[in-house]
């Protein structure tokens, strides 16, 4: 996360991709963590855990999707994305599986970090520093929006 910070300091949409590259894999670990468990207790997951976290980790998905078409990021910060993801996936696999408590609230303050970013760049977008372009068809189609800006 601080690497994407260091990267691309003001450039929000590339922000946004670091920042939601990362996002699934919280909800992707957990979901699948739990749904090992699962299958090692041969029990049901009475709570909805599995499935609650999985879409969270799609829902994030769609997210990188939709900053993705935005940003436009070349190959080496694909490349560089995608080195921070598989790092950030280990780390939390191991936090997650040791430390649960911590793992979730951990995502609290990523979830803070994103409300904070995500102002940021509504803010510069207010302030005409960042042009407010319509948003690409994969966040028309994934919201439900209307195909003509207003």
């Amino acid at each position: 996360m601080v690497c994407g910070y260091f990267f691309f300091a003001k450039r929000y949409g590339h922000r946004a991709v670091v920042l939601e590259s990362v996002a699934g894999v919280p909800g992707m670990v957990a979901g699948m963590w739990n749904h090992l468990r699962s299958l090692r207790k041969m029990q049901q997951d009475e709570r909805g855990w599995i499935k609650t976290l999985l879409e969270e980790a799609e829902n994030e998905r769609m997210h990188l999707m939709i900053f993705i078409e935005i940003a436009k990021p070349n190959f080496i910060k694909r490349t560089l994305i995608l080195f921070a993801q598989f790092i950030f996936w280990h780390f939390y696999f191991v936090l997650y599986v040791f430390f649960p408590k911590v793992a979730h609230r951990m995502v609290g303050y990523f979830e803070e970090q994103a409300v904070i970013s995500y102002t940021e760049y509504f803010d510069q977008i207010d302030r005409g520093n960042t042009p407010n372009i319509e948003a690409p068809l994969i966040a028309k189609v994934y919201y439900g929006l209307p195909e003509m800006r207003a």
